[in-house]
């Protein structure tokens, strides 16, 4: 059996959000030497990705789409030699451990989105099939001492967002810790999660990286980094089959034109890998801007995107809708 490093992150609060706070933790990781990748928990792609089709960027798995054993090399093949699989999702209300019960400690009856009950992909059957250690994210501002929510069972930890302060993060850690037993491994102040949130709403790439490295210094000081890591790599990884991300021998590599730029943007990075596996070479255009296709081009590859918004500038490059048209 192999060692592969992995976790779930997931929020258990309905209206809450753990993406802020997992690219921060990632960022962490990444600074301790950790080869971090991300995963989402469904196959959904979301809008406004600014990275490059060909490299590196948040990968899916799905407990729907996808049986055990193939979200299981999915998750293999996804995380590099020596890294860490991340998987961000959300846990569903009342799925695990009962809440603690008294005159003021009931759980909440809260009535969860229809689009995560209404979709069979779970974040829970990932953690059984992955055998992921479970970290909570929690949403100070959400939460209700007197009507806590049930917690995924055997939660390993628990993260803390939207606190006002650090003398209110101690006095919700001492609560939460001595109520469930469960630690307390770092928490974001209400604040510097707003910070963030304003900075990154019109950044581009750059600035991008900044905001997200501002938001992981601020959780770096309250992190209980040792404790993560040896939560993260306590698990040994059973061998797994390689069925579809096999390398394959062709007498001819055709050339796989993919629209890529800020309209074309919705491509999973599993499918890129599996052309490139069985013998295609992948080739970028922006349909938005260049005048032809890359040379060679078999097959054009437009992914999905934002086209109602761009529709009069793609209209005006007719060299590309020429090249298209060839």
């Amino acid at each position: 059996m192999a060692s592969l490093a992995r976790l779930a992150v997931g929020t258990v609060q309905p209206g809450a959000s753990s993406t802020a706070l997992v690219g921060a933790l990632a960022e962490c990781l990444r600074r301790c030497g950790a080869n971090v990748q991300q995963f989402h928990s469904r196959a959904v792609l979301a809008d406004g990705h600014s990275e490059c089709a060909t490299i590196g960027r948040a990968r899916h798995l799905d407990s729907w789409l996808m049986d055990a054993a193939t979200c299981r090399e999915v998750f293999a093949h996804g995380t590099p030699d020596g890294g860490l699989g991340l998987v961000e999702g959300a846990f569903e209300p009342g799925s695990g451990r009962t809440p603690l019960r008294s005159e003021c400690l009931t759980p909440r009856d809260s009535v969860w989105p229809a689009s995560t009950t209404d979709a069979c992909a779970r974040l829970e059957t990932l953690c059984r099939w992955l055998d992921l250690p479970r970290l909570v994210v929690l949403d100070a501002a959400l939460l209700n001492v007197c009507h806590l929510p049930s917690l995924p069972a055997d939660t390993n930890g628990l993260l803390l967002i939207g606190l006002e302060n650090v003398t209110a993060a101690a006095r919700l850690e001492t609560q939460l810790s001595a109520l469930w037993g469960v630690p307390v491994l770092g928490w974001l102040d209400r604040a510097a999660m707003s910070k963030y949130s304003s900075g990154i709403r019109n950044s581009g790439s750059i600035e991008a990286a900044y905001w997200q490295a501002m938001l992981a210094d601020s959780l770096e000081r309250s992190l209980k980094i040792d404790a993560l890591i040896r939560l993260t790599t306590a698990r040994r990884w059973p061998d797994v089959l390689l069925r579809l991300f096999r390398q394959r021998t062709i007498d001819r590599s055709p050339c796989i034109a993919i629209a890529h730029d800020e309209v074309f943007d919705g491509y999973f990075q599993e499918t890129l890998d599996l052309l490139e596996l069985h013998g295609a070479r992948l080739e970028v255009f922006s349909p938005l801007r260049d005048e032809a296709l890359p040379a060679g081009t078999d097959v054009v590859y437009i992914g999905g995107g934002g086209v109602e918004q761009h529709a009069a500038a793609l209209a005006e490059n007719t060299c590309m809708t020429l090249a298209l048209r060839e």
